[in-house]
């Protein structure tokens, strides 16, 4: 039996000798076939990520600034040339459109161009009562808002515009009033009857004819323009209109249309396009506006106040106001809307 045993015993391990002999090959020759393998290279690069840009284009710089900050969007300041300070004239971003889109490759920074400046150096300007519609002594109808817009355009300035709501009606401007938002001028309210002993009466009857003024702005635009602008007014003859509504009065006023998430702007300089009580004897329109416009910028030096200039819808300051933006210009001043202005009113 221990010839047997032993028999067997050798029997076994020349088995697992040439088990383990076929597995070694095996091994080897699976290697050399995964060797011989060609792969795709791995991809090292992760997928591009993107998401979408906000519109800047237009924006005042700040709301820009505090837009790509709560989306964490890193940005620099590109300086331009332009005569509208502080505001996005252009956006430059690494990304691509799609499907009407503009997606923004995350990582990479956002270009805003823009003429950043300091506030000292910026004025304001305003035209009241419009949109006008006027004819000539033969009738010939002409569009004094329009002939307004055409100068800025010449000039590449923007404005501010507080119309009244009776005008956009009534003359059917709906027109006018689209292409002032579309060229990235900021429409204001000034009431929409404009009639002092309407509005003053009581605080509901001003806040009422606000309203009034809201329908009518909203069926022109169409509610996604509507609610993309901000709710600023220039009250119909300022917060203290010729003793119509003053002192504690005025605030009650002022208050209640606060309450209704309006911001409220009078002036600080005069063209006096709307009162002759300063003109000097056959002194001409130029001349009077141009001295009254001279006479105000000195006047707020040191001040420590907005430069927001008082002008109307009227075919004199149409002729005029070439005269006034060179003069500007000349003095080294930068032009914006009041969507960068705080308030100001003169009844505070």
């Amino acid at each position: 039996m221990n010839r047997n045993f032993k028999k067997d015993q050798v029997e076994t391990m020349k088995l697992v000798t040439v088990l383990s002999v076929l597995v070694l090959i095996m091994l080897v020759l699976a290697l050399t076939l995964m060797n011989n393998l060609e792969y795709p290279a791995a991809n090292t690069d992760p997928q591009t990520q993107y998401m979408e840009l906000p519109a800047l284009e237009n924006m005042p710089l700040e709301s820009a600034k505090e837009t790509l900050d709560s989306l964490d969007i890193s940005y620099e300041v590109i300086p331009t040339q332009s005569r509208v300070a502080n505001r996005v004239e252009r956006v430059e971003y690494t990304g691509k459109d799609e499907d009407g889109k503009r997606l923004y490759e995350i990582g990479t920074t956002v270009k805003l161009h823009a003429n950043e400046v300091g506030t000292d150096k910026v004025i304001y300007l305003t035209f009241d009562d419009g949109p006008m519609v006027r004819y000539d002594l033969d009738m010939t109808v002409y569009y004094t808002t329009e002939e307004l817009l055409d100068v800025l355009d010449e000039y590449g300035v923007k404005a501010t515009f507080f119309l009244a709501g009776y005008q956009m009606v009534k003359n059917d401007r709906s027109h006018f009033v689209n292409e002032l938002y579309e060229k990235g001028h900021l429409i204001a309210c000034h009431s929409y009857s404009h009639d002092f002993g309407k509005i003053y009466d009581s605080t509901d009857d001003f806040i009422s004819d606000v309203k009034e003024f809201e329908s009518a702005l909203e069926n022109i635009l169409g509610k996604d323009k509507y609610g993309s602008i901000g709710k600023y007014i220039r009250f119909p003859g300022g917060t203290e209109s010729n003793g119509i509504i003053f002192g504690d009065e005025s605030l009650e006023y002022i208050n209640a249309i606060r309450g209704e998430g309006y911001k409220v702007y009078d002036w600080t300089i005069l063209t006096n396009d709307a009162d002759d009580s300063y003109r000097l004897a056959g002194e001409s329109d130029k001349d009077y506006f141009m001295r009254s416009v001279k006479e105000g910028l000195e006047g707020a030096k040191g001040k420590n106040k907005p430069l927001i200039l008082l002008m109307h819808d009227k075919k004199a300051m149409t002729d005029v106001l070439p005269d006034i933006l060179d003069h500007l210009i000349d003095e080294g001043y930068y032009f914006d809307t009041l969507e960068n202005c705080p308030e100001y009113t003169t009844a505070e």
